[in-house]
């Protein structure tokens, strides 16, 4: 019976002590260096975001002038297909898509750059959602 108190008292003491020595300090991460972080952030994907919008619309540009003249042929029309130098605008157009997250990005930075000036915790949301499901299992022996 003393052998068991004497185990939860160390026990209690010893997670006591045990907690204490991995205590997280909130003051090692200044305030200036996540505003710092976000404002980084921000630029670079805004940056990249305009980088991948500009040269989307010039490779649209570039893929409807290349394939301008075999659309709208009006001179020896056989055998031209009229698709043959689009796939540069296609390009393009993805670019141009692919550059809406990086703008998503940049502002969720931004906004975590003012609320870290603001001095109130920076929270990101998740956009999880439950969605109905469908299963279906076919025996085929």
């Amino acid at each position: 019976m003393k052998s068991h108190i004497l185990i939860a008292v160390s026990m209690i003491i010893g997670g006591a002590n045990q907690g204490l020595s991995q205590k997280i300090e909130t003051g090692s991460i200044e305030q200036n260096s996540t505003y710092e972080y976000h404002i980084k952030k921000r630029n670079q994907n805004r940056t990249g975001g305009w980088v991948a919008v500009g040269g989307g619309v010039g490779l649209i540009v570039f893929g409807v002038a290349n394939n301008f003249d075999k659309t709208f042929c009006m001179f020896e029309c056989e055998g031209v297909d009229p698709n043959e130098g689009i796939w540069p605008a296609y390009v393009g157009a993805a670019s141009v898509v692919g550059s809406i997250p990086l703008f998503v990005a940049a502002r969720k930075h931004g906004k975590a750059a003012k609320l870290e000036m603001s001095g109130d915790p920076v929270v990101f949301k998740s956009y999880g959602q439950s969605a109905l499901g469908f299963s279906l299992k076919l025996n085929l022996n």
